[in-house]
């Protein structure tokens, strides 16, 4: 089981979790596409999930004054295929979930600061592999996705149909992404372990 969390306040995490076995992953796959020959589609088994916790503490022992961590799950939702990459922009509360089979699911909560009720916006399936890095700018609501399949993109969502740019044909998979607000640089890592950085400015 491998699992990724953020931050995104002081009390709220949003926590990504999938089975890292590949001998299970491809024997669920088989299951699920034998399940969904015979249309038994209710019992298809999951392999990634997303959920958001509020957490608390409380003083559990006044002598030791140490912390009771107490959790309480606002939202879940579990996926065919494993996920590891996600990104939240805080301004305009849209969670972004990359997954292995290189699709993006974008959801954003129904009203502000309550993360119990989230609404899917789109599902975007241009990669072919796993996605390794996403961004989004809510302001002008352009997505950034990387992923193994060596393609860097940029997205427009508020196109309909979406707008999708190639930023960067790389020579092997990417394995990460990560925006540097402070120099307004993007910094991409790949399967060679090149780093690169790439200006925000001049991709636009």
């Amino acid at each position: 089981m491998l699992i990724l969390f953020c931050f995104i306040r002081p009390n709220i995490i949003i926590i990504s979790c999938y089975d890292n076995d590949y001998i299970s992953r491809d024997e669920i796959l088989l299951e699920n596409v034998l399940e969904i020959k015979n249309n038994t589609n209710d019992s298809k088994k999951m392999l990634g999930c997303v959920m958001i916790y509020e957490i608390t503490s409380e003083s559990n022992d006044i002598k030791t004054n140490s912390e009771l961590l107490e959790k309480n799950k606002l939202w879940e939702k579990y996926f065919l295929m494993q996920t590891k990459t996600i990104f939240f922009d805080e301004k305009k509360e849209i969670l972004c979930i990359g997954a292995d089979d290189g699709g993006i699911y974008i959801y954003k909560t129904k009203s502000n600061g309550d993360f119990k009720e989230m609404e899917a916006i789109t599902e975007l399936t241009f990669h072919t592999d796993k996605v390794s890095g996403l961004f989004l700018n809510s302001d002008e609501m352009n997505l950034y996705s990387c992923s193994y399949d060596n393609m860097f993109f940029v997205t427009n969502l508020n196109e309909i149909p979406f707008t999708k740019s190639l930023i960067y044909n790389n020579i092997c998979g990417f394995t990460g992404l990560e925006y540097i607000e402070k120099y307004n640089i993007f910094i991409t890592s790949d399967e060679d372990g090149i780093i690169s950085l790439y200006s925000y400015e001049k991709l636009i």
